[in-house]
């Protein structure tokens, strides 16, 4: 049986291979300089608005859609901007007012929207590191999978990876209490992300946690 990314496409020819891949001279060294900036940037957010748990919260989404990842065959430097991604992917939250942020109760369409503009800075942030497919990814952590489907082609590699990292954030979001919203028990939330394959998540990304394991009640894969 043939794993999704053996059905993903390398990017268009309009881009290069290497655009969406770590320079080759970017040695292990230099990946953990990156991953040690990215989490400094991350405890800035977490002093600001410090009821996020946003360090928690990156971390465990980063262990979830490392493995979303590797069941679906992804391996080496694309595997690193997974990981690089799920821990920056809030790094964008520090220009977001912080009462907008507190705000206890339902959010208006005008200041979801506005929350949800961290995804654009964020990805400019991961751009300016080098890390162009990391910032994709960031920059559509908010985007469903139907539309998703009219920006990229189906078999497109990184519209498999901006699936991964949505249906790991989305997962782990839901179990953690926010000012604007309650969480919900571990079943709920499997439901949500099953029913919504195909529609708002990537079926392969929903596929993946069928394949003998299973996240646990931490937000972690077992």
């Amino acid at each position: 049986m043939s794993s999704p990314l053996s059905r993903c496409r390398r990017p268009r020819a309009t881009k290069r291979a290497s655009d969406f891949r770590a320079p080759d001279a970017l040695d292990v060294e230099i990946l953990d300089t990156q991953m040690e900036m990215s989490s400094a940037l991350m405890y800035c957010v977490e002093m600001r608005e410090h009821q996020l748990q946003t360090i928690s919260h990156c971390a465990r989404v980063a262990m979830t859609a490392r493995w979303l990842a590797q069941q679906a065959g992804v391996r080496g430097d694309q595997l690193h901007d997974v990981q690089f991604a799920a821990r920056m992917h809030e790094i964008g939250m520090m220009a977001i007012p912080s009462k907008l942020v507190k705000k206890k109760g339902p959010l208006t369409p005008e200041e979801l929207a506005r929350i949800r503009s961290q995804a654009r800075i964020g990805a400019e942030i991961a751009r300016t590191m080098q890390r162009p497919l990391a910032a994709l990814m960031i920059e559509h952590q908010y985007t469903d999978y139907e539309t998703l489907e009219r920006k990229f082609s189906r078999d497109s590699l990184e519209f498999l990876l901006i699936g991964i990292l949505r249906v790991a954030d989305v997962f782990d979001a839901m179990m953690r209490p926010r000012p604007y919203q309650s969480p919900l028990p571990e079943n709920r939330r499997l439901e949500i992300i099953r029913d919504g394959a195909g529609t708002k998540f990537h079926p392969a990304a929903v596929e993946a946690p069928g394949r003998g394991r299973a996240w646990g009640k931490s937000g972690a894969v077992k």
